[in-house]
């Protein structure tokens, strides 16, 4: 499974998780997108994190 994400802060009121897992199921794919939501002195860690955890993406807000 791929797994995409959203990383900003606040993200809890985007609609791009329901928005990509709906595209996802629409052509089969086997993907998850998720959010990330670290305080501003912790983003430059979770996006190191992300990537050391095989996030295949981040949209950054």
């Amino acid at each position: 499974m791929d797994v995409y994400g959203l990383i900003g802060n606040p993200v809890g009121h985007s609609l791009s998780p329901p928005l990509h897992e709906a595209g996802y199921e629409a052509l089969g794919l086997d993907a998850r997108y998720v959010t990330f939501e670290p305080d501003a002195d912790a983003a430059a860690a979770a996006i190191t994190g992300a990537a050391d955890l095989g996030v295949a993406g981040l949209n950054v807000t």
